[in-house]
C-alpha cells in the first residue's frame, strides 16, 4: 500500500489581540479656579472670598498639608487684590489622602472682583489618570466688607497637564520624598 505523502498546509498566523490602552498620565496639573457673583455697590463691596476646592486626592497631591508653606507655594492669587491670602489642604473624607484645598482672600478695602481667583499646581501621583475639570468640585463663600453673604459660584475652568516624566523623584508620592518622613504615613499626616 502506498505511503501517504504529507502535503503542506498554511498555518494560520496568530491574530493580535487588542491590548488595553493605558490612561494618559501626567507629572503635574495646573488648575485655574474662577468665581462668579454680582459685584456690590461701595462702600459694601466684596471683601472676602473663600473657595473650597475638592480634588481627587488619590490621583493628585500637594506637598505638605494644612497651611504649610509648601502648600501656599503651590497656590497663586489671580485677583490682583492684595490682602490676607491663605490656603489650607485637608483630608475631608478621612481616607488618608488630602482632597480639599481651602483658598481665602480678605481685602481691607479694595473690592475683590469675580473672575480668575486662584491657580493651583498639583503633582500627579504615579500611574494616575490625567485630571479633567469635571474631577474637581468647588464651593464658594463670598461676603462683603459689612459681612453680608453674597450668592456665588465657583469652578475649575482650566486644567493644564504636563506629561509624565521618567524622573524617579517625581514618580514617588511626596510623603516618600520628604526627608525624615515615614513612607508609611498617609500624606494627610505630613507637616
Amino acid at each position: 500500500s502506498p505511503t501517504p505523502v504529507p502535503t503542506a498546509s498554511a498555518t494560520p498566523a496568530p491574530t493580535a489581540s487588542p491590548s488595553p490602552t493605558a490612561a494618559a498620565t501626567c507629572q503635574s496639573a495646573t488648575v485655574t479656579v474662577v468665581t462668579s457673583y454680582e459685584p456690590q455697590v461701595p462702600p459694601d463691596v466684596v471683601a472676602g472670598v473663600t473657595v473650597f476646592l475638592d480634588y481627587p486626592g488619590t490621583r493628585l497631591d500637594l506637598p505638605g498639608t494644612g497651611n504649610a508653606s509648601s502648600v501656599l507655594a503651590r497656590v497663586t492669587n489671580l485677583t490682583g487684590v492684595t490682602g490676607v491670602f491663605s490656603v489650607g489642604d485637608q483630608d475631608a473624607d478621612s481616607d488618608g489622602f488630602d482632597d480639599r484645598l481651602g483658598v481665602g482672600l480678605i481685602s481691607s478695602g479694595t473690592a475683590v472682583a469675580p473672575g480668575d481667583f486662584a491657580r493651583v499646581v498639583f503633582d500627579c501621583l504615579p500611574g494616575a489618570a490625567r485630571p479633567e475639570a469635571a474631577d474637581f468640585g468647588c464651593t464658594p463663600d463670598v461676603s462683603t466688607f459689612f459681612g453680608n453673604t453674597i450668592s456665588a459660584t465657583c469652578a475649575v475652568t482650566s486644567v493644564e497637564v504636563s506629561p509624565a516624566a521618567a524622573n524617579a523623584a517625581r514618580q514617588m508620592p511626596s510623603n516618600q520624598r520628604l526627608a525624615g518622613s515615614s513612607a508609611a504615613a498617609p500624606r494627610s499626616q505630613r507637616r
